[in-house]
């Protein structure tokens, strides 16, 4: 998901393009204005930003620690992976069935796209996407009068069957 947000934003959602990463890069880098964290390794780094994030009103930081706090207190580390990894699943069926089916045509043209083998799995699978379930002519019956046409083709069929046997018969009483 991250890749395209770089090298295909065009493939996401608009909502959801470079603006959740130029956020959290211009809320990190507020809050580390004046401070000098060259010398900080990553642990360090991580324990500056959580102090500063908290103590902040709000913000995207902020609320992405709070999401990180919840999953950790899960408590069980195999539950906290299946809940990121179901979320992260969902995304990318989200983004897979959204995503304009020229641009999943315009990938394959210079090597295709993960986005695009996740969206043709998922069309080979008999999973509808939003394009389909929008151009997809709803039935306007109300349930009786569908439930009666049903029962009039099964009827019909019934009847042929039926006619094809006793013709049949006659052929082999024929003989």
């Amino acid at each position: 998901m991250m890749h395209l947000l770089f090298a295909n934003p065009e493939m996401l959602l608009p909502s959801s393009r470079r603006v959740l990463f130029t956020t959290a890069y211009k809320e990190l880098e507020d809050m580390l204005q004046g401070d000098d964290v060259s010398q900080l390794d990553e642990k360090e780094l991580t324990q500056k930003i959580i102090v500063k994030a908290l103590s902040a009103e709000g913000g995207f930081i902020k609320e992405a620690w709070i999401l990180a706090k919840k999953l950790m207190q899960l408590g069980d580390e195999k539950k906290m992976w299946q809940v990121i990894r179901g979320v992260w699943i969902e995304m990318l069926c989200f983004s897979a069935g959204r995503c304009r089916g020229y641009l999943h045509a315009k990938s394959l043209g210079s090597g295709g796209e993960y986005l695009t083998v996740v969206s043709l799995v998922m069309s080979h699978a008999g999973l509808e996407t939003f394009a389909e379930r929008q151009q997809r002519v709803q039935l306007r019956l109300s349930k009786e009068e569908r439930v009666s046409i049903a029962k009039q083709r099964i009827e019909a069929a019934r009847n042929q069957a039926d006619a094809a046997a006793s013709a049949e018969v006659e052929v082999v009483v024929s003989s």
